[in-house]
């Protein structure tokens, strides 16, 4: 049966053109479909703003340990709502949901606990 069809030239490069594509089919692999990007965890902080830095965009906090998280330490925050460079001022104690994101640590939700008296 193979030596009739491969008696004309179609026929013989139909059957090579099948092998082709069986051989080539049988090395690929299913690629996953990537992992849907996880929004970063708030967690919950609370601490003292040192310092507002409105031409870099920063907040920089003397925040308290979060546990399983983070040591104390003063570090700079960028706000979620810029609207708040102009709202918190430095020694004001707050609450926020701070992130890391890729463009670094992020607060959202600022609440002010205690402003300071000027």
């Amino acid at each position: 049966m193979i030596k009739q069809l491969l008696r004309t030239p179609i026929h013989s490069l139909l059957i090579a053109l099948g092998l082709f594509a069986t051989i080539g089919l049988s090395g690929c692999q299913s690629t996953p479909a990537p992992e849907k990007a996880e929004t970063p965890a708030e967690q919950p902080l609370t601490g003292v703003v040192v310092s507002v830095d409105k031409s870099k965009g920063l907040i920089t906090v003397k925040h308290d340990a979060v546990p399983g998280k983070m040591e104390a330490m003063t570090m700079p925050f960028s706000p979620a709502d810029p609207a708040a460079l102009s709202t918190v001022k430095a020694g004001d104690k707050i609450s926020a949901d701070y992130s890391v994101q890729a463009n670094g640590a992020v607060l959202d939700n600022i609440k002010i606990l205690d402003k300071k008296s000027d």
